[in-house]
């Protein structure tokens, strides 16, 4: 133990039992502070029940806290809330997903009800005015790549005249600049081992030559004419 320590604490302990002329307040001066403190200020109270309301069955009961006040003014009125409000979602703030395929028709995704797979020259363009006449300027294109063009390399992914690159243009020239298109980099709708990366025969990922595969897919999504490039291949920190 080091003697400093020591002589501290032996030196705060005498001095706590010494009296205080201070620490004894007068009658008078008590009976103040019990008046004082008996209760807390109203606005610490709860409020009242039927002010609260009715509660959720399994609304565990405990004391009201002691609170100097309950800043609820900030949401009490549309107004206020209005006023205060740091975040603000109207449609021009909003991206629409579109996927497509490359067929006729549009195809429902099971999976997904009230969604269908888009055909790229009719369904897509359909879906986009609709979304546009309601503010959304923006969409993000996934599409359905054909099984017999998908590889274990995925090149499909940055031929320039895929199914990804042909939606962009047709959106692009379609739109001009009244439409923001997003796109997603990744291979695995590409890859006919179903993975984000190319497989080695030992099965690893190999990280270095997706990354070139991935910059080829953004250069030629670019090209096609989209407006911002989103990769969401993000395995073993390569995004």
């Amino acid at each position: 133990e080091h003697p400093h320590v020591t002589m501290m604490t032996t030196r705060m302990s005498a001095s706590s039992k010494k009296p205080s002329a201070r620490s004894k307040p007068s009658s008078s001066s008590a009976s103040r502070l019990r008046a004082t403190t008996s209760a807390p200020p109203a606005s610490s109270a709860a409020p009242p029940a039927s002010a609260r309301g009715g509660v959720p069955e399994g609304t565990p009961v405990v004391e009201p806290r002691d609170l100097p006040s309950r800043p609820r003014r900030n949401r009490k009125s549309r107004h206020l809330r209005r006023a205060f409000s740091e975040t603000t979602v109207r449609p021009e703030h909003f991206i629409l997903p579109v996927f497509v395929h490359d067929g006729e028709e549009d195809i429902p995704i099971n999976a997904m009800p009230g969604v269908s797979r888009l055909s790229w020259q009719n369904g897509l363009v359909r879906e986009v005015e609709a979304a546009m006449k309601e503010g959304v300027h923006q969409v993000v294109i996934f599409p359905k790549t054909p099984d017999e063009l998908k590889t274990s390399t995925a090149e499909e992914a940055f031929n320039p005249d895929g199914l990804a690159q042909r939606s962009i243009s047709l959106l692009k020239e379609k739109f001009g600049n009244d439409i923001v298109v997003y796109t997603d980099v990744a291979l695995d709708p590409y890859n006919s081992d179903g993975h984000d990366g190319i497989v080695s025969d030992a099965g690893v990922i190999l990280n270095d030559e997706t990354i070139h595969y991935l910059q080829k897919q953004a250069v030629s999504q670019a090209r096609a004419g989209a407006d911002c490039v989103s990769p969401s291949d993000m395995m073993d920190g390569r995004v």
